[in-house]
Formats: structure tokens, sequence, C-alpha cells
């Protein structure tokens, strides 16, 4: 593999887009999509360079592909940025900015959802987790299993990355899984927490009881291993 080059910047990203597609304003196929993304991938080098990683989204019901530089972005402030376009409700369901005052009202509840989703930075409370008894004591103090869930992965994944699993900040939670399986012996573990956690922190959605004591369970006896 090699390093990034001017040389995959220099096709304007426009002249991938047909003449008739989306920039008249048509419907873009979901095979239209595939085949812009995969010539923007090899515009930009996914693939060929260790420095540019490309990860699928689903944002407002669509689906969306993101490209990141490595190094370019805090982890902590990406997974943020992901998190709120994550969370965003389909567009079908917004509301019409022209409708009565009681739809505007519905709105602007949509948006203080994404406010508060952002309230929480786990990251960085994980980076400032230096014992695994100060770990437990602020586990303890979240609300919800979804939040413990939530906080406890990226502990996790901070142990995992300093224990020598080469993790990238770009990584989405299934690639992070697939290198903890080749490099440890976590790998039933790991899926189920992936799971787990895609399930609270990108849709939004309650893990069952039963499910969430298990991971949590898991993913303590595994930080237990890398914190004192």
């Amino acid at each position: 593999m090699q390093s990034l080059s001017p040389a995959y910047i220099k096709t304007p990203a426009r002249a991938i887009l047909s003449q008739n597609g989306a920039q008249e304003g048509k419907q873009v196929t979901t095979k239209d999509f595939r085949e812009k993304t995969a010539a923007l991938d090899g515009l930009l080098g996914v693939g060929q360079c260790f420095d540019m990683t490309a990860r699928d989204l689903t944002i407002g019901g669509r689906a969306a592909r993101l490209w990141v530089v490595n190094g370019y972005a805090q982890e902590d402030i990406l997974e943020r940025v992901i998190a709120g376009w994550q969370s965003l409700p389909p567009l079908d369901e917004l509301s019409d900015p022209n409708a009565e005052e009681e739809e505007d009202v519905n709105f602007k509840d949509e948006k203080k959802k994404l406010q508060n989703a952002a309230i929480r930075d786990y990251a960085e409370m994980a980076a400032k987790t230096d014992s695994y008894k100060q770990f437990l004591a602020r586990l303890s103090r979240l609300p919800d299993a979804g939040e413990q869930i939530a906080y406890a992965y990226m502990v996790l994944v901070r142990m995992y990355r300093e224990g020598s699993i080469p993790l990238k900040i770009a990584d989405t939670p299934r690639e992070i899984a697939c290198k903890v399986q080749n490099g440890t012996t976590d790998g039933e573990a790991i899926r189920a927490i992936t799971v787990a956690f895609e399930t609270v922190r990108y849709a939004g959605d309650d893990v069952d009881r039963a499910c969430a004591e298990s991971v949590l369970s898991d993913m303590c006896a595994i930080i237990k291993r890398y914190l004192f």
C-alpha cells in the first residue's frame, strides 16, 4: 500500500456525476449510489493507501458514505459528529417548515434530541478513566444500560488500542471487531458487544436487559485485564 498522493484528488468530484443524474434533482438509485461512491473511492485512494479510509452510514434514512484522512480529526469529535448524523430522523418524517405551529414544535423537539445526544462525551470520559475502580464507579453512575454500554465500549476500545491492536481513528465498530478477533481471543464476546453498541449508539434502540447484562459483564471482564 502507498501513502496518499495528490494524484488521487486531481479529478473534480463532479466529474464522476452523470450529466442527467442527481444534479438535475432526479432520484439516485442504490446502483447509482454504489457506482458513484466506488468511483470516489478510487479517486481518493481508498484501499490503495493507509491514509484514506471510508465508512458507510445511514443518515436521515438515506445511505451515505464518509471519507476520512487518518489523523485529520480527533476520534472523540468524529464519533460525536457521526452519532449526531446517525440520530437524525428519516427525511420523510421531517416537519414541513411551512406547516402549522404544532408541526414546527415537533421539529424543534427533534432538534433538541440531537443536541442532547451529544451532551455526554463517552470518548473523553473513557480517556480520563485511569483505574478499574474508577471505571466501575463511573459506570454505576450512568442512568441506563444504553449509556453504560456506550461508555464501557469506549473504554474497551481504548484498552485494545493501548494494548497494541492496530486500530485507526476512522475504524467502524465492525472493523474494530474484526481486528480484535484477529488479534485476541475475545472473538465471541466482541461480536455481541459490537451489536449492542451499534444498537444503542447509532440506532437509538434499547438493548434487551439480559443481553445488556451479558455484554456489560464481558466488557468489564476484558477491561479488568488492562486496568488495575
